[in-house]
């Protein structure tokens, strides 16, 4: 199982709330706290959140997270 079908599988089986760190597409390293929203209908690659600290919907492409926390539980995804 690849680590988007992995990731996909975590976000779309009831999590509401979560925090995530990821690799901008600038490069940069970007802590976000969301709400899963939706999976993205063009790209497999992408899920839809909506970031609780700025109040917007942005996207997070699952190949450049590096880990998860849901419910105090962190998972790391650099390896994957």
């Amino acid at each position: 199982m690849s680590k988007v079908s992995i990731l996909r599988t975590i976000l779309t089986n009831g999590v509401s709330v979560f925090k995530c760190n990821f690799i901008k597409q600038n490069g940069e390293k970007r802590e976000m706290i969301c709400k899963f929203e939706k999976l993205h209908t063009t790209c497999e690659n992408l899920v839809i959140v909506y970031d609780l600290q700025k109040d917007q919907f942005r996207n997070i492409n699952l190949e450049t997270l590096i880990d998860l926390t849901i419910d105090r539980k962190k998972m790391s995804f650099q390896t994957l």
